[in-house]
């Protein structure tokens, strides 16, 4: 059974990209993969070296893909969706949310993550039993993340 996860992106207040991981959706691996790309700078119209940064949050949707289907097209694994009214609603256990604006870039990028009790593959998650487990900035993050990441090693 994988760990199921959904990231949602805003810019802004508004929901633009919804993102189901159907395994590793665990903080050292969907964490870690949205790490990378929160590190980038946020900006508003690229300038300088474009590996760097993200061009607003539905840049950001785009390069976290890439790196979440691992550069490969193929089928499977991770899927575009509607946004969900409650964590949980698919079956996943972890969700992240991700906030930043392209018209305030210097205010960077803020993620959320919750948690809730693994279920049995296909099965909604309890809503009541999720629960805040980090919410922070994009360096606090990768923190988070290389702590998580120890954790699990010792």
């Amino acid at each position: 059974m994988g760990t199921r996860s959904r990231t949602e992106i805003f810019s802004g207040d508004v929901c633009i990209a919804s993102i189901y991981r159907q395994f590793d959706g665990y903080p050292s691996g969907q964490g870690a993969d949205i790490a990378k790309i929160a590190s980038k700078r946020l900006v508003n119209g690229i300038s300088g070296d474009p590996a760097l940064v993200v061009n607003g949050m539905g840049c950001f949707a785009a390069q976290l893909i890439v790196v979440m289907k691992e550069g490969k097209a193929e089928a499977g694994g991770i899927y575009l969706q509607e946004p969900m009214k409650e964590d949980g609603e698919m079956g996943e256990d972890y969700v992240y949310r991700i906030y930043g604006d392209r018209m305030k870039p210097e205010a960077g990028v803020r993620i959320e993550v919750t948690g809730g009790n693994v279920t049995a593959f296909g099965n909604p998650n309890d809503p009541a039993s999720f629960k805040g487990l980090f919410r922070g900035t994009a360096a606090e993050f990768a923190a988070w993340i290389a702590k998580a990441d120890d954790d699990s090693e010792g």
